[in-house]
């Protein structure tokens, strides 16, 4: 009986630890990435009909 309670929690506390690894892994590899901005804004650069419409929204 008590070894089923230990091997319940242990497993909820590895849930909970994976999760939050996971979570973290997803983040920083997301919203948190230092250089995401910079390669978007190179991709919306190289592209001329979207340099196009950031100048023309920009000159208005």
């Amino acid at each position: 009986m008590i070894g089923r309670g230990v091997s319940r929690l242990l497993v909820a506390i590895a849930l909970v630890c994976a999760s939050t690894a996971w979570t973290g892994w997803v983040i920083l590899h997301t919203v948190a990435d230092p250089s995401r901005s910079s390669r978007i804004a190179h991709e919306v650069f190289d592209d001329p009909e979207a340099r196009g419409q950031l100048a023309n929204d920009l000159a208005s």
